[in-house]
């Protein structure tokens, strides 16, 4: 298992190897929506699909009440990591709610199984 911090926060700008003067930053939220993942969007941050492993998750509705989802065993949500240089942030990817949540919010994280290969 290996730490790595949650989306970009405060991290700084890098130089971007590949394109000589341009400035790279991490995303600022800690999420990569499945279909920006899968039309490439993310190719500059050297992509990697990755699983969390958590018990359960927390998603908070409109009217900032936390909605706990637990996790079954062998289940982990589906992660990116995404790296600039020397420094990695890991992205929870997310697709659209399950009809049945949809009223805590339009996303969802992704939740793969232990044999799955993450997209």
């Amino acid at each position: 298992m290996v730490m790595v911090t949650w989306g970009a926060g405060t991290a700084k700008y890098r130089v971007d190897d590949n394109t000589p003067g341009r400035l790279l930053k991490f995303p600022p939220e800690g999420w990569a929506r499945l279909e920006s993942v899968r039309a490439d969007e993310w190719r500059r941050y050297n992509p990697q699909p990755v699983k969390i492993a958590v018990a359960r998750f927390v998603e908070v509705d409109s009217m900032q009440v936390p909605h706990w989802i637990d996790l079954k065993p062998g289940q982990y949500l589906q992660g990116l990591l995404a790296q600039i240089g020397e420094d990695r942030r890991v992205y929870v990817v997310t697709i659209p709610a399950p009809e049945a949540h949809r009223h805590i919010g339009d996303r969802w994280p992704r939740v793969v199984g232990a044999e799955e290969r993450p997209v």
